[in-house]
């Protein structure tokens, strides 16, 4: 029996290697990328993502000063598959925390951020004003998203 290639599930596949390479290898802690101009970190692929230290300021002007070392830069976001949201990858209490602040500055709307959940306005604004400071991955595949309601949006 002949087996045929599935050419869409093949380009998904060389999709998500091409992805993979620009995760970042390490990330910086926002407290020590405040003091400088650039810096760069490494990428999965050997490449390397720049980020800006004033957009790093203008993240810290407007979150909470104890979250300046637990924050780590770049934040990784992914399209959550088969729902109109997004997902941070890296998802813990102190990313919430930030996200909060962010929506109480009104950055985002932030509807789910208890669980890092973003709307496609929320990830395209943080993606806008700090775009050295979020990487879009790879599709995330998770359930979540599929219960929320993205009209609530706007």
């Amino acid at each position: 029996m002949e087996m045929h290639r599935d050419p869409i599930k093949s380009y998904y596949k060389e999709l998500v290697k091409s992805f993979a390479n620009i995760a970042p290898k390490d990330r910086k802690r926002l407290s020590e990328l405040l003091s400088q101009d650039a810096t760069y970190v490494e990428l999965v692929g050997g490449g390397t993502h720049m980020i800006l230290g004033s957009e790093a300021r203008d993240l810290a002007s407007l979150i909470s000063k104890d979250l300046y070392t637990e924050i780590r830069i770049p934040i990784m976001i992914a399209k959550i598959s088969g729902s109109p949201f997004y997902r941070i990858i890296d998802c813990n209490t102190d990313v919430m925390r930030m996200l909060k602040d962010l929506r109480e500055v009104a950055i985002i709307e932030g509807m789910y951020i208890d669980r890092c959940i973003l709307s496609s306005i929320d990830a395209m604004s943080l993606m806008k004003k700090y775009k050295t400071l979020f990487i879009i991955s790879i599709i995330y595949e998770g359930n979540e998203g599929s219960q929320y309601n993205e009209d609530q949006y706007g």
